[in-house]
């Protein structure tokens, strides 16, 4: 179940990355929405989220299965145990906005909601939580696939999911300001 979870959770930062820069680009007005291997890509990033939340749901029942027989949570130790669940929990929430925002249908054609401030505050706050959600997972991921946690991939790896969030800050920044 663990190698479920690391694999579907890498699988998912690599298809969010193409989606967070490609949806940047369309929200920005510089490329064309609409076409087919994005739609693909966003459909294999649905799947593999929800493999991922799934695994991520079942491990945390686990977990908490063997802190009920002990009785002892121990919160101050365990406390990037539980901000993983929350920020992952603040994803999943933000994630059901973001797809009812980006996603509508009127007479069989497909649209884009409008974008005002609260939706824009939604977005960057969806922005914030995946990007804290992937830097907590980092040196999780890391030791899952074997690479230690003093590894320079640790910074590389923030350092790109970084920009690329911010790219997509942007990007939602700009797409307000189209919309004004």
């Amino acid at each position: 179940m663990r190698r479920t979870n690391q694999i579907s959770g890498a699988l998912v930062i690599i298809l969010l990355l193409f989606h967070a820069i490609y949806g940047a680009f369309v929200m920005m007005g510089i490329y064309a929405g609409g076409r087919m291997i994005p739609k693909i890509m966003t459909a294999l990033l649905i799947i593999a989220l929800v493999v991922h939340v799934i695994s991520a749901v079942l491990l945390s029942r686990y977990t908490i299965k063997a802190v009920r027989k002990t009785g002892a949570f121990y919160l101050k130790q365990n406390l990037r145990f539980v901000a993983v669940r929350i920020s992952g929990l603040c994803v999943v929430l933000f994630l059901i906005d973001h797809a009812m925002l980006f996603y509508g249908i009127h007479d069989g054609a497909y649209f884009l909601n409008v974008f005002d401030i609260k939706e824009l505050g939604m977005a960057i706050l969806f922005v914030i939580s995946l990007l804290m959600h992937m830097l907590l997972n980092i040196s999780p991921m890391l030791m899952g696939f074997g690479l230690g946690i003093k590894t320079p991939l640790k910074g590389d790896i923030a350092a790109i999911l970084s920009v690329a969030m911010l790219f997509a800050a942007m990007g939602f920044l700009v797409y307000y300001i189209r919309w004004l």
